[in-house]
């Protein structure tokens, strides 16, 4: 678990995924990404609280020491930004999901990918056991397909 984000609200830490997995996608697609999160939350599956989902290590990439977007969060979660208005947006996101403000629009998704990553010939074996709900953005929303 990412030591530095643990003592983060639910709030914080949905609002600082959304902005690292999806700020640049649409609303809709900023909604799919906490839903997925959501989901795995009501599941019980991947740990059952907010933190123990959104913290767990090679989950969600934005969380990731090498990843990019890892320097952002560090620098929002200390207070230290410069894009104001898309955080306030991701915000706005996080609420609607955590909260229940907003509908499942991933049908049920608990796994995402780029669409990029989904149709490349090294995309990742997990997939292949994942059944497709939905496409949002430049995310390919999936879930774990029935017996």
């Amino acid at each position: 678990m990412a030591d530095e984000f643990a003592k983060l609200s639910d709030k914080q830490l949905l609002t600082l995924l959304i902005y690292g997995e999806a700020r640049g996608e649409p609303v809709e697609g900023q909604i799919a990404v906490a839903c997925v999160a959501r989901n795995r939350v009501k599941s019980f599956k991947w740990g059952g609280t907010w933190t123990a989902v959104i913290l767990q290590p090679s989950q969600f990439s934005c969380f990731n020491k090498d990843d990019p977007n890892y320097v952002k969060l560090l620098r929002i979660a200390e207070g230290t930004f410069d894009e104001p208005l898309i955080l306030k947006q991701t915000i706005w996101v996080a609420e609607g999901v955590l909260y229940d403000r907003c509908l499942d629009n991933t049908k049920g998704a608990t796994h995402y990918v780029t669409e990029t990553l989904y149709n490349s010939p090294e995309k990742p074996l997990w997939i292949n056991r994942l059944k497709v709900t939905v496409r949002i953005g430049s995310h390919v929303f999936m879930k774990e397909a029935l017996s």
